[in-house]
Protein backbone atom coordinates (compact mmCIF):
# COMPACT_ATOMS: atom_id res chain seq x y z
CA UNK A 1 0.00 0.00 0.00
CA UNK A 2 1.50 3.36 -1.22
CA UNK A 3 1.13 6.28 1.20
CA UNK A 4 1.27 9.17 -1.87
CA UNK A 5 -0.50 11.42 -0.26
CA UNK A 6 0.84 12.58 2.38
CA UNK A 7 4.38 12.56 0.54
CA UNK A 8 5.73 9.15 2.56
CA UNK A 9 6.94 6.95 -0.47
CA UNK A 10 7.60 3.18 0.55
CA UNK A 11 10.83 2.20 -0.83
CA UNK A 12 11.91 -1.30 -1.97
CA UNK A 13 13.72 -3.99 0.20
CA UNK A 14 15.34 -5.17 -2.53
CA UNK A 15 15.65 -4.74 -5.87
CA UNK A 16 13.54 -7.24 -7.85
CA UNK A 17 15.98 -8.38 -10.29
CA UNK A 18 19.79 -9.32 -10.51
CA UNK A 19 21.30 -6.63 -12.28
CA UNK A 20 24.98 -7.55 -14.24
CA UNK A 21 27.25 -5.06 -14.36
CA UNK A 22 30.76 -3.72 -14.65
CA UNK A 23 32.32 -0.73 -13.44
CA UNK A 24 35.75 0.22 -15.05
CA UNK A 25 37.96 2.51 -13.59
CA UNK A 26 40.29 3.52 -16.14
CA UNK A 27 43.16 5.86 -14.69
CA UNK A 28 45.53 7.53 -16.66
CA UNK A 29 49.15 5.53 -17.07
CA UNK A 30 52.31 7.04 -18.17
CA UNK A 31 53.63 3.52 -17.71
CA UNK A 32 56.61 4.84 -15.39
CA UNK A 33 56.00 2.33 -12.40
CA UNK A 34 55.46 -1.19 -11.29
CA UNK A 35 53.63 -2.10 -8.14
CA UNK A 36 54.61 -4.97 -5.76
CA UNK A 37 50.48 -4.66 -4.65
CA UNK A 38 47.99 -2.47 -3.98
CA UNK A 39 45.32 -2.37 -1.30
CA UNK A 40 41.57 -0.91 -1.21
CA UNK A 41 38.49 -0.86 0.63
CA UNK A 42 35.39 -1.81 -0.78
CA UNK A 43 32.10 -0.32 0.45
CA UNK A 44 28.90 -0.79 -0.55
CA UNK A 45 26.35 1.92 -0.13
CA UNK A 46 23.14 1.40 2.22
CA UNK A 47 21.28 4.42 -0.06
CA UNK A 48 19.69 1.82 -2.60
CA UNK A 49 17.24 -1.02 -2.76
CA UNK A 50 19.63 -4.39 -2.68
CA UNK A 51 20.18 -7.61 -0.64
CA UNK A 52 23.94 -7.92 -1.97
CA UNK A 53 26.86 -6.74 -3.96
CA UNK A 54 28.81 -9.39 -5.85
CA UNK A 55 32.77 -8.88 -6.85
CA UNK A 56 33.40 -12.67 -8.96
CA UNK A 57 36.93 -10.81 -10.60
CA UNK A 58 38.28 -7.65 -11.62
CA UNK A 59 40.73 -6.63 -14.89
CA UNK A 60 44.32 -5.10 -14.36
CA UNK A 61 46.53 -4.48 -17.51
CA UNK A 62 50.52 -4.44 -17.38
CA UNK A 63 53.14 -6.39 -17.53
CA UNK A 64 51.55 -9.38 -15.25
CA UNK A 65 52.79 -12.53 -14.52
CA UNK A 66 52.19 -14.55 -11.02
CA UNK A 67 48.99 -12.25 -10.27
CA UNK A 68 47.19 -13.17 -6.47
CA UNK A 69 44.52 -11.40 -4.86
CA UNK A 70 43.48 -11.51 -1.03
CA UNK A 71 40.59 -10.13 0.45
CA UNK A 72 39.78 -9.47 4.20
CA UNK A 73 36.93 -8.15 5.88
CA UNK A 74 35.45 -4.87 6.64
CA UNK A 75 38.88 -3.21 6.27
CA UNK A 76 43.18 -3.71 5.29
CA UNK A 77 43.49 -1.22 7.55
CA UNK A 78 46.05 -2.57 10.42
CA UNK A 79 46.47 -5.58 8.83
CA UNK A 80 49.00 -5.39 6.03
CA UNK A 81 50.87 -8.18 7.82
CA UNK A 82 48.71 -10.32 9.49
CA UNK A 83 48.31 -13.47 6.99
CA UNK A 84 45.67 -15.25 9.14
CA UNK A 85 43.37 -12.33 8.15
CA UNK A 86 43.61 -12.59 4.80
CA UNK A 87 41.87 -14.83 2.03
CA UNK A 88 43.23 -15.59 -1.07
CA UNK A 89 40.56 -15.74 -3.80
CA UNK A 90 43.06 -15.77 -6.80
CA UNK A 91 46.52 -17.43 -7.75
CA UNK A 92 47.07 -17.59 -11.21
CA UNK A 93 49.97 -16.55 -13.74
CA UNK A 94 48.95 -14.15 -16.29
CA UNK A 95 50.68 -13.23 -19.62
CA UNK A 96 51.33 -9.39 -20.16
CA UNK A 97 48.31 -7.14 -21.40
CA UNK A 98 49.75 -3.22 -21.68
CA UNK A 99 46.83 -2.13 -23.84
CA UNK A 100 43.77 -4.50 -22.66
CA UNK A 101 42.51 -5.34 -19.49
CA UNK A 102 42.74 -8.83 -18.93
CA UNK A 103 39.83 -10.16 -16.27
CA UNK A 104 41.14 -12.28 -13.53
CA UNK A 105 38.39 -14.41 -11.85
CA UNK A 106 38.36 -15.01 -8.51
CA UNK A 107 37.91 -18.72 -6.90
CA UNK A 108 35.43 -17.35 -4.83
CA UNK A 109 32.68 -14.65 -4.90
CA UNK A 110 32.75 -11.83 -2.43
CA UNK A 111 29.75 -10.73 -1.31
CA UNK A 112 28.89 -7.07 0.71
CA UNK A 113 24.96 -6.21 1.70
CA UNK A 114 23.98 -2.93 2.34
CA UNK A 115 26.83 -0.95 4.46
CA UNK A 116 29.21 -3.47 4.46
Amino acid sequence: ASDMGSGNLQRQQAASQIVHSRITLNTQDHEDHTFAGVMFDVRAKDSLPFEYLEINGIAVRGELGPITIWTTPETYKNKQELQEEWKCVHNQVHAASLRDFKHMQLDSTIRLKPGE
